[in-house]
């Protein structure tokens, strides 16, 4: 028995001993399982390339890879085959030997005098008529680079029309491309100079925003020096940096509440009423915070004002009523300028600008904004001449 499944036996026993009884043993064995038989992938060419398959022997069902290559000045046509379809360079493998060729094809090569350079010619000769004044770095030099291409290929009488057409189409883009002019960056340099000249008289400034100048310039240092900028950035980057110009505040003017102190350190109280020397403490402890209070800006200026004001008055409350001559301290009259009531509490007639200069950064502020609406307003329109 050689096949799986069920089966009948018949054993005959001889005539002349029948009946009799034999004892029969039946022994079975395992049959090996059979292997696959694997067929063999020809792979064939037609034309100048190179064809292979993978795997090149195999069983049925199996999933067959084609590749090709064809050689210089030639094309893949197609894969030509008796027994199996080839889709997306791929196929299965049937039960039997498979033979597969693949089609290549020559290229066209145009002769000279069918190449049309008429429209590459016309705009070239419009190119060179064309500036690139104040366009955008990189629209320059593709647009340069683009002209140098096409005068090239008009040079070159071996050129096939593709490369005339190709040479064409990417000068057209160079010529579109001069539109992407850079943006005006005269009110950008002029605020940038403004906070530089800041930057150089930080100590006079509240510490408060101070770090927003800071990144707003090195941002709007690196526009200006960007020759792809474009006008929208420009501005975005003059308008940040001005903000944050604007944003900053004067430290309050202590020189006089300083010097004031100075002369308050070395006050004699000897003679004087309690109540007035109670004061007087008082007033210089108040005067020596105001001092220390390295937070208040031109705007708290009002505060060290009144400092001085109180130190002063209660410095003169001392020697109210007749002081000792042989007391250290002045006459009211002696003092210093400086420390004479009525001018320490005087203020400006006007308070000092935000950054120290009102009237030159409203300037820059009207400039700005005159500056934007303009360019809002304007288009750089180019011709496109199509031949």
């Amino acid at each position: 028995i050689t096949e799986a499944g069920a089966g009948t036996l018949v054993f005959t026993g001889p005539d002349k001993k029948s009946p009799q009884l034999d004892k029969l043993v039946i022994e079975l064995k395992e049959a090996a399982e059979p292997q696959p038989e694997e067929y063999t992938v020809t792979v064939n060419t037609q034309g100048e390339g190179t064809a292979t398959a993978e795997p090149t022997t195999a069983t049925a069902g199996t999933t067959v890879t084609l590749t090709q290559q064809a050689a210089e000045g030639w094309h893949f046509v197609e894969w030509q085959s008796e027994t199996v379809t080839v889709t997306d360079n791929t196929f299965v493998m049937p039960e039997g030997n498979v033979t597969v060729t693949a089609v290549f094809e020559k290229d066209e090569t145009p002769e000279p005098g069918d190449v049309n350079k008429t429209l590459l010619e016309k705009t070239v000769k419009y190119a060179d008529t064309l500036s690139t004044e104040g366009v955008t770095d990189t629209a320059k030099k593709a647009f340069e680079d683009a002209l140098a291409n096409a005068k090239t290929v008009l040079a070159d009488a071996d050129a096939t029309q593709d490369e005339v057409n190709a040479a064409w189409n990417q000068l057209l883009e160079g010529i579109w491309g001069l539109g992407l002019t850079q943006g005006d960056k005269e009110l950008l340099n002029l605020t940038i100079e403004r906070a530089e000249d800041m930057m150089a008289n930080a100590d006079k400034y509240m510490p408060d925003h101070w770090q927003d100048l800071v990144d707003a310039l090195d941002a709007a240092k690196k526009v200006a020096e960007d020759g792809d900028a474009m006008q929208e950035d420009v501005d975005k980057a003059a308008g940040d940096l001005l903000n944050a110009i604007l944003a900053q505040r004067y430290k309050a003017d202590k020189s006089i509440l300083e010097g004031l102190l100075a002369e308050a350190e070395t006050v004699d109280t000897t003679g004087a009423s309690e109540v007035a020397v109670a004061t007087f403490r008082t007033a210089l402890a108040t005067a020596r915070a105001v001092m220390a209070d390295a937070t208040l800006s031109e705007d708290d200026q009002a505060k060290v004002d009144d400092a001085v004001a109180a130190l002063s008055a209660a410095m003169d409350g001392l020697t109210a009523g007749g002081a000792p001559e042989t007391t250290d301290k002045p006459e009211a009259s002696e003092k210093p300028e400086s420390t004479d009531k009525p001018q320490a509490t005087e203020k400006p007639a006007e308070k000092p600008a935000q950054t120290g200069d009102s009237a030159q950064l409203m300037l820059y502020v009207a400039a700005l904004g005159a500056a934007v609406v303009a360019l809002s307003t304007a288009t750089v329109v180019r011709k496109r001449r199509g031949n």
